[in-house]
C-alpha cells in the first residue's frame, strides 16, 4: 500500500469514528438514559464552548423545540425520521446483499439494489445521516456529515477503480450499466466530480485537501444561511439588548401582548431590576408544553414520531396559561445584541420564571431561577 493510500484510509478512518460519535448524539437524546450519556459526552462540547473559535461548532441550524411558521421547515423537520428509517432499511437490504454473496462465494453482487446502483450502502447511511442532521442539526453534525458524504464519494471512486482492474471488462460493464449513487436515468442528468485531478501520490493528496476546504467552507456558508431563515421563521420580538422567543407559534401581536404584561407587572420588574441582567433571552411557552432543555415539565401528550415540529409537545396547546422563563444568553460573540443572540447563542442561563394566565392578565407566580436542573451544564439547543 502507498504513502497516499495509507494517509487516505487514516483520514477516512479517523472522520468516520468522528462521525459517528456526533451524529449518534441523536440516539442519546431520545434513550431513557441521556443524561448518564451527557454526563461524559457533553465534556468535549463544553471544551468546544470555552473559546469562540470553537465555539459556533455546537449551535444548532434547524428550531429544536421552537414552533415555526414555516410549512418549509416544518415539512424538512417532518421528514426526518422517515429518512431515518429509509437510511437505515436501504443499508441493512445492502448488508445482508453483500454478505449473503460472500456467504455463497458469488464475485459480484450485481442483483436487487445493486442492479440499480453500485454503492447502495453508502446511499443508505447518507439518507440516514441526513435525517439525523436534520433532527439534531448541531453545527458539528452537519460538518461532519457532508464531510462523509465528500469521503464516501472518494471511498467509493477507488473501490471500483480495485473491481475493475480484478474484474475487467465484466465490471465496465456493470459500470456502464448501472448508477454510481442514483439510477443511471437521473445520475446522468448531474455534473460528474472534476476529473483533472491527480490521480497518485502527495499532489494526489493535497489536491483532495484543497478541494475538501473549498467544498466545506461552501457548505458552512449554507448552513449558516439556513439557520438565518431558520430564525427568521420563529414568532420573536427583537430589540437591542432583549430577545423574546414565543416556543409555539402565536401571532406577533399576542407575543406582545404577554411580554408587555409581564414586564408591566411591578413586581416582576422589581425583580428583574435587581437581578440586573444585562441582555435577556426570554422565551414564551404553553404551560401544557415539556421542554427538558429548558427545565420546563407540562403536562402536555409528548410523541416525538409524530410532532417532530413541536419537539413533541401537541400542536393545541392551552391558550390561556403560560410561563415566561427569563434568561441570560451566552454567546461566542460577546458583543452580540439583537438578532444576532439568536444566531451566535451557545447556551442560556435561566434568571426567573413568570407564570401568567392571559384571560386574567394577572401575573400568578415567580420564581428565581438559576440553573436548568439536572440537564445544567450540558450544551443543549437555545430555541
Amino acid at each position: 500500500m502507498s504513502f497516499s493510500e495509507k494517509a487516505e484510509k487514516s483520514v477516512r478512518t479517523s472522520v468516520w469514528l468522528l462521525y459517528i460519535l456526533i451524529v449518534f448524539e441523536i440516539l442519546y437524546m431520545i434513550s431513557p438514559f441521556a443524561f448518564y450519556y451527557y454526563s461524559y459526552y457533553a465534556i468535549p462540547l463544553n471544551w468546544f464552548q470555552q473559546s469562540p473559535v470553537t465555539s459556533w461548532l455546537t449551535i444548532y441550524i434547524f428550531p429544536h423545540f421552537t414552533d415555526t411558521g414555516s410549512l418549509l421547515v416544518k415539512g424538512v423537520l417532518m421528514l426526518a425520521w422517515p429518512f431515518i428509517g429509509i437510511g437505515i432499511s436501504i443499508f441493512g437490504i445492502g448488508f445482508f446483499q453483500i454478505y449473503w454473496a460472500k456467504f455463497t462465494r458469488r464475485q459480484v453482487v450485481s442483483r436487487g439494489l445493486y442492479r440499480v446502483i453500485r454503492h447502495p450502502q453508502y446511499v443508505g447511511l447518507a439518507i440516514l445521516g441526513l435525517g439525523t442532521t436534520i433532527y439534531w442539526s448541531r453545527i458539528i453534525v452537519y460538518i461532519a456529515y457532508f464531510s462523509m458524504l465528500f469521503l464516501y464519494y472518494m471511498l467509493a471512486k477507488q473501490e471500483e477503480q480495485i473491481c475493475l482492474k480484478k474484474y475487467g471488462q465484466s465490471y465496465q460493464d456493470y459500470l456502464d450499466s448501472t448508477g454510481m449513487f442514483l439510477p443511471n436515468a437521473i445520475e446522468d442528468r448531474i455534473p460528474s466530480f472534476p476529473t483533472f485531478l491527480p490521480s497518485t501520490g502527495v499532489k494526489k493528496i493535497l489536491a483532495r485537501i484543497v478541494l475538501f476546504v473549498v467544498y466545506i467552507s461552501i457548505v458552512i456558508a449554507i448552513g449558516l444561511s439556513l439557520k438565518s431563515y431558520n430564525v427568521s421563521t420563529i414568532t420573536r420580538i427583537t430589540e437591542d439588548q432583549r430577545v423574546v422567543i414565543a416556543v409555539s407559534h402565536m401571532d406577533q401581536q399576542l407575543a406582545e401582548k404577554i411580554v408587555n404584561a409581564v414586564y408591566g407587572d411591578e413586581e416582576t420588574t422589581g425583580i428583574l431590576e435587581k437581578l440586573a441582567i444585562k441582555r435577556q433571552l426570554v422565551y414564551i411557552i404553553p404551560s401544557n408544553w415539556e421542554i427538558p432543555e429548558l427545565d420546563v415539565w407540562g403536562n402536555g401528550e409528548i410523541n416525538m414520531m409524530i410532532n417532530v415540529a413541536t419537539h413533541g409537545n401537541p400542536p393545541v396547546y392551552n391558550g390561556d396559561n403560560f410561563s415566561i422563563l427569563v434568561t441570560e444568553p451566552v454567546t461566542y460573540d460577546q458583543d452580540a445584541t439583537g438578532e444576532d443572540i439568536l444566531m451566535t447563542g451557545i447556551a442560556f442561563i435561566p434568571r426567573l420564571s413568570v407564570e401568567y394566565n392571559l384571560k386574567s392578565g394577572l401575573v400568578t407566580n415567580i420564581e428565581l431561577k438559576s440553573n436548568r436542573g439536572k440537564w445544567d451544564g450540558i450544551p443543549v439547543p437555545i430555541y
